[in-house]
């Protein structure tokens, strides 16, 4: 790609009017540019990249409110390239947008919204298919499905309030679901997790829920009751933030991610403070703080599965969590390199499949529910 292509693409982004796949295409050069992979073009290599693209649209307008992922999950195709983080979407003879072609025999759908929501006196109700309105009330709450499929606590009755009527939502592997707790906190939980919470707040003098798999939280403040999250290994206490916690069992650790506001990790006797930008790793007794690139993060919230010299197991385990899959290997992936890149959520998994064939000599087979990896 020229300058006189890419200038044009990037006055727009900047300005809000690119559409989804122009914006595809100056976050992929841009992403070439920052690793030296097409260090060209000048105009003092168009001044500075648009300065920096515009200091990262201002950080990422403090991370997720006008986050450029969102924008990205409409592009029609977005290539894997392996290694160094470089990926194409379209520049002369180097591109690799060719259709993948799905076989309907032997391929899965992507996942869907949906959960099952137990309540205190063990009812359960499947989500996915109660209708919108209220679908029951206790602990003087009334819970309801809003428009779009968000489970909304709203507390009724003062009198009522009972902090021991615990209710539990799940996502199933290839579910995601979105919950209004009654203090304001709003909770994505993604595929494969579990979350625990009274159905209210008001008669304890701390909100204390718990997770098991992933959940992305936006804390709504209230410095008199403390926000709390238990998961196995690892509890944080908040008193309003956005975060990201992984606590999957068959990861090796469990992360909780910043976006806004400080969190506190506790993990056996050891303890820190996190800021914006970082991500505090529990194992054990030990907590490791690194500092990360919150969008790949959070992208699963975004409708993307995103990576970033990540390795192919770990990649792999995202999609049978989301396709609700198994995975075989019939390989040595030790000595593998790292995959870079981006697609849709929505896509079938024989997309993504694809691109990791594409981009090494990896070769994948479905067989029923099962990914082969040879």
């Amino acid at each position: 790609m020229d300058k006189n292509q890419i200038k044009p693409l990037i006055a727009k982004y900047l300005e809000g009017s690119a559409s989804a796949e122009e914006a595809a295409v100056v976050e992929t050069w841009y992403n070439t540019y920052q690793e030296g992979a097409d260090p060209e073009l000048t105009d003092v290599t168009i001044a500075e990249a648009t300065l920096r693209i515009q200091d990262r649209l201002n950080i990422e307008q403090q991370v997720t409110k006008t986050s450029l992922w969102p924008r990205i999950a409409a592009a029609a195709a977005i290539v894997l390239v392996v290694g160094a983080g470089v990926f194409y979407f379209q520049s002369n003879n180097k591109a690799k947008t060719e259709q993948v072609v799905v076989n309907a025999v032997k391929d899965i759908s992507s996942g869907k919204q949906g959960a099952t929501l137990t309540l205190a006196n063990g009812k359960k109700i499947v989500l996915s298919g109660a209708s919108k309105g209220e679908i029951a009330s206790e602990a003087g709450v009334s819970i309801s499905m809003a428009q779009g499929g968000q489970l909304i606590y709203e507390i009724k009755d003062q009198a009522k309030r009972d902090r021991y009527a615990i209710n539990t939502l799940s996502t199933a592997r290839g579910e995601t679901y979105q919950v209004h707790l009654p203090d304001g906190t709003l909770v994505w939980l993604n595929a494969g997790s579990t979350l625990k919470y009274p159905a209210s707040f008001n008669a304890s003098k701390e909100r204390n829920i718990e997770l098991t798999g992933e959940a992305y939280f936006e804390v709504a403040k209230d410095k008199m009751h403390p926000f709390k999250v238990k998961s196995p290994g690892q509890e944080i206490e908040v008193l309003g933030t956005h975060f990201n916690m992984n606590a999957y069992a068959d990861e090796a650790s469990v992360k909780t991610t910043l976006l806004e506001g400080s969190v506190k990790v506790l993990s056996g006797s050891s303890s820190t403070i996190i800021e914006p930008g970082q991500q505090a790793s529990s194992k054990g007794q030990k907590i490791s703080v690194d500092e990360v690139n919150v969008n790949t993060v959070i992208d699963w919230k975004n409708g993307l599965f995103r990576f970033k010299n990540e390795a192919l197991p770990s990649i792999l385990r995202k999609v049978a969590r989301w396709y609700d899959v198994e995975i075989s290997y019939q390989l040595d992936v030790k000595n593998m390199p790292t995959f870079s890149g981006a697609v849709a959520r929505t896509e079938n998994v024989s997309a993504i499949l694809k691109m990791l064939e594409e981009t090494s000599d990896v070769k994948f087979s479905i067989e029923g529910k099962t990914i082969i990896v040879r």
